[in-house]
């Protein structure tokens, strides 16, 4: 079973287009690679009914972690 083969990340569909395309014509494209790579960590760490905050939610967590406000302090 692939990773692709449930529900997934917006934009993971196309980057695996992106990716076949460039395999098919020999073509390094290393945005690309990392972006599918990042892509498919975040649906593999249950991430995958998010949408493309899922990434930063894997690379940058404490970005979009909640925030206490001045009255909780």
């Amino acid at each position: 079973m692939h990773l692709w083969d449930s529900y997934e990340i917006p934009l993971m569909k196309d980057l695996r287009l992106y990716h076949s395309q460039a395999e098919s014509l020999r073509t390094m494209l290393l945005t690309g690679e990392t972006a599918l790579a990042t892509f498919e960590q975040a649906f593999a760490a249950g991430l995958g009914n998010e949408d493309y905050t899922a990434v930063v939610k894997l690379i940058a967590p404490s970005l979009v972690s909640p925030s206490k406000s001045k009255n909780e302090v």
